[in-house]
């Protein structure tokens, strides 16, 4: 706990000097300071939010399936195999009309959704057979991990246009934050138990909504 503190708290010192020592320059246009922090709200969030889900659900997971190797790799596939599948999509025009507020908002949606009915549906799915019981429960991480993907990119694709100088610092933030979440995420569900972390997951992705939609500025041409 000690070291990841002493981790957390340099990590923050870190990120702290581009927002504080931000000048204004020739391909630096002048940045209100609460759009600077909105920056490094929303991407901290994501970050703390896709990893906070990822352990959560790998530690339920092990219920379902028995064995942790199992869980990690049923857990670690089917989230990273949708979230790629909705970071994909929204290359397409078509399928990027929900911004960066809207897919956090339906992130937290369906993660709140999701935590309720692995809860609710454990006492009959550990019944099952492997086939049937591995297919629901694709099917039902699938959804919130094809959203998943969308928010980063989304983003990224609002930052590039218009504060370009903004993209190293947050994929910076957002790669510290995934970092911290695996520790920070493994003590909170053994301590707390896998209803707390999911509401954090929840919070995570309402913070990055509520920060996102100070990036009024942050519209692709």
């Amino acid at each position: 706990l000690l070291s990841f503190s002493q981790l957390l708290a340099s990590s923050m010192l870190l990120i702290a000097l581009p927002l504080v020592f931000y000048r204004r320059g020739a391909t630096r246009p002048a940045v209100a300071l609460g759009e600077r922090v909105a920056t490094g709200v929303y991407f901290g969030a994501i970050g703390f939010g896709f990893m906070f889900v990822e352990i959560a659900l790998l530690h339920q997971l092990v219920f379902f399936f028995g064995q942790p190797v199992f869980a990690a790799a049923g857990a670690i596939t089917v989230l990273l195999l949708f979230s790629g599948l909705g970071s994909y999509s929204t290359a397409y025009k078509r399928f990027s009309q929900i911004g960066p507020v809207g897919s956090t908002l339906w992130v937290a949606l369906l993660i709140g959704l999701i935590g309720f009915l692995l809860l609710e549906l454990r006492p009959v799915l550990i019944t099952w057979d492997l086939a049937p019981r591995v297919a629901v429960l694709s099917l039902l991480l699938g959804a919130p991990g094809l959203m998943m993907g969308r928010p980063f990119p989304l983003a990224m694709q609002r930052l590039s246009v218009s504060r370009l100088s903004f993209v190293p610092w947050a994929l910076a933030i957002n790669g510290c934050a995934s970092v911290l979440a695996v520790p920070a995420a493994t003590l909170i569900v053994l301590q707390a138990g896998f209803t707390k972390i999911m509401i954090l997951c929840v919070l995570s992705y309402l913070c990055a909504a509520a920060a996102s939609t100070q990036f009024k500025k942050w519209e692709p041409h």
